[in-house]
């Protein structure tokens, strides 16, 4: 009989962090519950300051073979000690626990100790932003973490391809595992009263107003076209915010584009199944979940023939060159055609239906054994 596995899965990065590492985190550890009765799982909730508040934003799962360790350590002291002097209390805290396995889930994996590691990297920066810059310090933690992991998780193809290429990671320590799509996102989801300023009639973005988001590009797009249609922007406000606002009224189009943040996931699944069309202009993506989200609810979808896009949205979307707003305002006209906004819409049914939260966990699982295997 196969001894069940003690899994620590480190959240520490995931706290405070909101967007799509958030989502990911979340919807992971629901379905790894839900799949797996077999083995224990900790949630590691290592934390110095606003805790209790950060750790409650979380939905975190709950169950028999699941609990919470929320060790009190400065985080970026911790880094620090742990990069430069050596030091670090996951040794001591993993003998205690009687892992067999420690699951980094955010870009990070500290010193194990002789424990097995699997990290779980979300994409290679590339691109330089100046709304943030998380993404520098992201690949600093990927880095250092790299060589202490004993497998690697990449979201997609096109993250282990950058992994391989940029970073020469052997191609066989690397494993895919997709995201899924919540159950919430679906066509029924557009009941409703829509959030407050959004009209009948209107074309969806949703993700982080960053830089890398490529939403110059898409504003001078929706500029060039025709009737009455509106704007609707829906994602955590960075600094570039900003200039995205001037260049709206720079071009005149301010009062037809509208900014939307903090929503529930009710409320932005039937921001999703309500839109004429969703369109995600990004140049840099390790997955792009919001694609699956608008397909999951029936929405048409244009996209930036891009990173790892093209390979999330297959046949389903209608692409753009992601370097010229003409190229994205023809095919947003396009998408907005009756029979190919019905065909759109069916594809992407069809399409996001493969992709479950169940599968990311019996996949991820799946890695787990593999690890422990050699």
């Amino acid at each position: 009989m196969v001894r069940s596995m003690r899994i620590g899965v480190d959240i520490s990065a995931v706290i405070g962090a909101g967007g799509g590492l958030q989502r990911y985190t979340e919807r992971l550890l629901d379905a790894l519950l839900r799949v797996d009765t077999e083995n224990h799982y900790f949630f590691i909730a290592a934390y110095w300051r606003n805790h209790p508040r950060e750790l409650t934003a979380l939905e975190l799962p709950s169950g028999p073979n699941a609990e919470i360790v929320s060790p009190r350590w400065p985080q970026g002291l911790m880094v620090y000690a742990d990069r430069y002097l050596g030091l670090s209390p996951v040794p001591a805290l993993a003998h205690r626990l009687k892992l067999d396995i420690w699951h980094g889930v955010g870009n990070q994996l500290p010193r194990l100790g002789g424990v097995p590691g699997v990290v779980t990297l979300h994409h290679v920066g590339g691109i330089a932003d100046t709304s943030g810059g998380w993404e520098h310090r992201w690949n600093a933690q990927a880095r250092y973490s790299i060589p202490r992991a004993n497998r690697v998780i990449a979201i997609s193809e096109h993250t282990k391809a950058d992994l391989v290429e940029q970073w020469s990671i052997p191609r066989d320590s690397i494993s895919v595992v997709y995201h899924g799509v919540e159950k919430s996102f679906r066509p029924e989801a557009a009941a409703g009263a829509l959030p407050d300023g959004v009209e009948d009639r209107y074309i969806l973005f949703t993700s982080a107003i960053r830089k890398r988001k490529n939403l110059e590009v898409l504003v001078r797009a929706y500029a060039r076209i025709k009737g009455a249609l509106q704007l609707v922007l829906c994602g955590y406000r960075s600094e570039y915010y900003r200039s995205l606002r001037t260049l709206c009224l720079e071009l005149g189009i301010v009062k037809r584009v509208l900014f939307l943040e903090d929503l529930s996931d009710r409320d932005l699944a039937r921001l999703y199944a309500r839109a004429l069309l969703f369109v995600y202009p990004s140049k840099w993506e390790g997955f792009g979940l919001p694609i699956l989200e608008a397909m999951a609810c029936g929405t048409p979808v244009v996209a930036a023939r891009a990173a790892s896009l093209p390979e999330v949205a297959g046949d389903a979307a209608l692409y753009f060159d992601p370097d010229s707003p003409e190229d994205l305002a023809a095919a947003i006209r396009k998408a907005l055609e009756p029979s190919a906004a019905s065909r759109l819409s069916a594809a992407g049914l069809a399409r996001a239906a493969g992709f479950t939260w169940e599968r990311t966990a019996s996949e991820t699982i799946e890695v787990y054994k593999r690890t422990l295997s050699r």
